[in-house]
This record gives C-alpha cells, sequence and structure tokens, in this order.
C-alpha cells in the first residue's frame, strides 16, 4: 500500500489559477493512472479503491483549506506533476514557491495524504486469497479460456474495508441466480449466447459499440458520466466539487466490495463455460439545460481498438445504468441475470454511502 508515496508526488510544483473545476481534473488524472494508460491497469475493485483513496485526500484538504482564497485551495488538493498535461494546468494556479502560502498549501496537501493512505495501511487489499477451483459441476466457475488471470480477478476484495462507514459489503449479498435446470436460467443463456458470440447475426452495430463504449473500467466511467451532469457547477466551490466526488467514489469502491462478495460467495461460472459444455463458441470481447429530462453527451472513450471516438446521449442515469450493463451481454461476458443484480445492489450500496457520509467521512 505505498501509493502515499504516488499522491505526494502528485503534491509538488505549482504557479497559476485555474479557470475549471480543479477536483474533476484529478478525479480524471487518477482515472488515467488507474486505467490502463500509465501504470499497466488496475482491475474494478482496486480501481475503484484507488480513486476513493484520492478523492477522500482531496475531501481532506479541501475541508483544511475552505476559508484561503480559491487560488490557494486548488494548489492545496492538487497530487502534483504525473505527466506535462498536469504541468500545464497547474501552470495556471498564480501561487509560485516564493510565496508563502505555496507551501501552507502544499503542507496541507501533503498532510492530507499521509492520513488518508495511513488510515488505508491494512485494509485488506493486498491480503493473499489463494482461489481454489471447485470441480466443474454445472454453474461453478471455471478459468475462462484465453484468460490470462490464473484465478479470477482480485478474489480478496471482498474482505476490504468499505469506505465512510457503512459496514460490512456482506450485508448488501444479492440473492443467488437461477437454477441451471430453470426455464429462467435457459432463457439467459440462450440470450447471451445470441447477442455475445463473437460473430454473432443479432447483435446490432449499436450494441457493438455498446460494448465497447462501456469497456474501460467503471469507476472512471461513471466519474467521466458525473463530469457531464454537473459539468462546471462547483468550478468555483472547491470544497462542495471535492465532497461531490469523494462520496461518489466512496460509493463506486463500495459497490465493487459489496459486488465482489456476492461474486465469490455464489462463484458462478461465465457464459463462456456454460455454453461449452454443448457448444463451441467465442465470446465478442477478448478477455485480455432546464428541461426535467437530463441530457448527458457522455465523453468519448476510445476502447474499441478500430472503432474510433464513441459518443453517447442518455436522457437519464438509470438508462445509462442499464446501457452499462447490457454492454456485458453484447461482450459475452455476462448473464444479463449478473447485470440486472449488480445494477440492484448499486442503489442500497450508494444510498448507505450518502446516508453515512455526513458522520462517518473520514472512517477511510
Amino acid at each position: 500500500m505505498k501509493f502515499s508515496r504516488i499522491l505526494v508526488a502528485l503534491s509538488a510544483s505549482v504557479n497559476a489559477q485555474y479557470s475549471g473545476d480543479i477536483v474533476q481534473y484529478w478525479v480524471d488524472q487518477s482515472g488515467l493512472l488507474s486505467n490502463n494508460t500509465l501504470i499497466g491497469g488496475l482491475q474494478s475493485p482496486p480501481s475503484g479503491w484507488f480513486e476513493a483513496i484520492v478523492q477522500a485526500s482531496i475531501y481532506v484538504a479541501a475541508l483544511e483549506s475552505k476559508n484561503e482564497s480559491l487560488a490557494f485551495q486548488q494548489l492545496a488538493v492538487n497530487f502534483g506533476n504525473i505527466s506535462k498535461a498536469a504541468q500545464d494546468v497547474l501552470a495556471k494556479i498564480n501561487i509560485t514557491e516564493t510565496d508563502d502560502r505555496y507551501w501552507r498549501a502544499a503542507a496541507i496537501g501533503r498532510r492530507a495524504v499521509i492520513r488518508v493512505t495511513n488510515a488505508r495501511q491494512d485494509d485488506k487489499l493486498n491480503n493473499l486469497v489463494n482461489y481454489v477451483y471447485h470441480s466443474a459441476y454445472p454453474s461453478v466457475y471455471q478459468r475462462t479460456p484465453g484468460s490470462a488471470f490464473v484465478a479470477p480477478d482480485t478474489p480478496q476484495a471482498r474482505y476490504l474495508h468499505t469506505f465512510g462507514g457503512i459496514g460490512d459489503g456482506t450485508r448488501f449479498r444479492v440473492p443467488p441466480p437461477p437454477s441451471v435446470n430453470s426455464s429462467t436460467y435457459e432463457s439467459f443463456l440462450d440470450c447471451v449466447k445470441a447477442q455475445g458470440e463473437r460473430n454473432s447475426t443479432v447483435r446490432t452495430a449499436y450494441n457493438i459499440e455498446t460494448a465497447y463504449f462501456w469497456r474501460e473500467s467503471s469507476p472512471t466511467a461513471w466519474n467521466r458520466f458525473a463530469h457531464n451532469v454537473i459539468g462546471d457547477k462547483y468550478a468555483k466551490d472547491v470544497l462542495s466539487s471535492a465532497e461531490f466526488y469523494a462520496q461518489l467514489n466512496y460509493a463506486h469502491a463500495n459497490a465493487a466490495v459489496a459486488g465482489w462478495d456476492s461474486k465469490a460467495f455464489y462463484n458462478t461460472w461465465r457464459p463462456v463455460t456454460a455454453i461449452r459444455r454443448t457448444d463451441i463458441w467465442l465470446p465478442s470481447k477478448r478477455n485480455n439545460g432546464g428541461k426535467d429530462e437530463i441530457h448527458i453527451i457522455h465523453s468519448t472513450n476510445a476502447t474499441g481498438v478500430g472503432l474510433g471516438v464513441m459518443s453517447r446521449r442518455y436522457t437519464s442515469i438509470k438508462q445509462a445504468v442499464k446501457n452499462n450493463g447490457d454492454s456485458r451481454i453484447f461482450g459475452g461476458i455476462h448473464f444479463q441475470f449478473s447485470s440486472d443484480v449488480d445494477s440492484i445492489v448499486a442503489d442500497p450500496v450508494g444510498r448507505a454511502t450518502l446516508e453515512a457520509f455526513d458522520k462517518n467521512w473520514d472512517k477511510f
């Protein structure tokens, strides 16, 4: 858990006032760090974990600097120079190293980082879980053909301490999947078999794009989605922006913990395992303003190699959640019932996180 070194490196020299939302900027930079751009990528639970730690640190710094000027607050919540782009933005904060305020702001940022990362030192993410495959009975998880992973993705994530004092992730455990002998299960199997096959003749071009559009790490995608909802609303209000993104990313991390608890508890196979018991089948994804409705143009996502830049317009968050879940079916990697319960469990996790935040925000 040596992320304090990375984050403290994100608190260095800057010189001027940033015109946009500085918290959003660092949400994006931490997303780049965790989403396969700078360090090879983190899977969903540690990606959410990392973003929550970053945003908790920013919120601590924002609280301590809330009575200072906007430029001072922007400097205090900055966690450094990890790219040329970061240097370009930080150069707009008009406080230089010759100014005493620079060093006071830097001290605030560093204290915040150390406080949060120290609190997460024994949070169990680095605890080894020796996953043991069970016998290959129907519905039991087996290694995904072609996967580079020897074991399922971060099996220890279900033991992670949640953020914001919402308690154990097991309290959000979902109902069991349908029996493999049921007609309900058969319909789910037929759906992913038709829609998720690599050379599917029924999957539309729009749904192919959907599979790629939502391919990146979920915390990164939903943070970007949030940017499009709130825009520059908090550009001049560092504390409110820091609080919003801390709440959002606590919820992301907590949902991952809860989701991985259910995933490990039921230990259910993927579609490719189920279908290949009787057929030769390859999944689509390789494993490697003023109106009542909300109009959102999701920022671009170029993870679909050869598909170029993609954008989407959503009229509600609920619609986007459904589209996100469906993308896994179009990619052939999840059953519809898995995506549906993921959406169901996320709601109580988010509500619990928000309700506990004012009292327990510092229970990192």
